[in-house]
């Protein structure tokens, strides 16, 4: 009988415990923001993304809301995540000093001048999403080491044509130019990177890690080329240097992964040839 009280009583410990470490609703978030509003700003970034560890993930799962023309997905979400989503709902729960002001600091984050609107999402790394979020956004990578630049030509009238339908294309374009648009961003190479400990040892706690991918050709799965492929957050722990995103396989999850060991595996990558290291201001 003892056996099983414990039993029952550890598993309420447990229950408790990831009650408290994840947030998932609205007062659990509204608790979190209450807890770290007056942390340092690499803090307040621990401390958010990790209440979301274990989350689930899935490509594309925010949208304009219910009034949405055009994709009617959740504005913003604390149970499931993309890589960029992740970031920015990290990103607006640093910056904010309530849940309310994290709704406004979200929609801030996700659209050109603070618009809701399918056309303004901040949809390319690259071209929109760190241009558009420069009043909160430092690029750091040049202070770290030498520096490359990816280009890519982004078509985003081509990407629009690949998801949506050619009447509705026309009516995206009506105040917005169409014409293919250069995007440069710097970065650091992963032989640079992963050749002795001085680089990695410089990437701030709490900074934002771009991945690089200089002029990716996907026009025939997406209509356009990219040269930034993923996002997630530079995390120390105990002396280690972890990199913490909302991974597409093979687990689908929001986890922590050994910085040198996953960007390790992509040395002799024909694509993937460094990151871009962003810091919250």
């Amino acid at each position: 009988m003892k056996n099983i009280f414990r039993f029952f009583l550890l598993n309420i410990l447990i229950l408790t415990s990831l009650g408290q470490v994840h947030a998932r609703s609205h007062s659990q978030v509204e608790e979190l923001i209450k807890n770290i509003k007056n942390l340092p700003t690499s803090l307040k970034i621990e401390k958010s993304s990790a209440s979301f560890l274990g989350s689930k993930t899935k490509i594309g799962p925010l949208g304009e809301g219910t009034k949405g023309r055009f994709d009617q997905d959740p504005l913003y979400s604390f149970e499931v995540f993309d890589c960029t989503t992740y970031v920015e709902t990290v990103m607006a729960l640093s910056l904010a000093q309530d849940l309310k002001h994290f709704k406004r600091k979200i929609v801030d984050i996700r659209y050109l001048d603070g618009i809701i609107s399918y056309q303004r999402r901040n949809h390319f790394i690259s071209l929109d999403w760190i241009p558009n979020n420069a009043s909160v956004l430092s690029d750091i990578t040049s202070s770290i080491g030498d520096v490359i630049f990816a280009k890519a030509i982004i078509d985003k009238k081509n990407w629009y044509k690949k998801k949506f339908a050619s009447k509705i294309i026309e009516q995206m374009f009506k105040s917005q130019s169409s014409s293919p648009q250069l995007a440069e961003i710097p970065y650091l190479s992963l032989k640079a990177l992963l050749k002795g400990p001085t680089i990695l040892k410089s990437i701030p706690h709490g900074s934002i890690i771009n991945v690089v991918r200089p002029n990716w050709d996907l026009r025939d799965s997406i209509g356009t080329f990219l040269n930034v492929s993923h996002q997630g957050i530079a995390i120390w722990k105990k002396g280690k240097l972890f990199y913490r995103h909302a991974s597409s396989f093979p687990d689908k999850t929001v986890k922590d992964t050994p910085f040198k060991e996953y960007f390790s595996k992509y040395l002799n990558s024909k694509t993937l040839k460094g990151i871009n290291i962003q810091e919250l201001n």
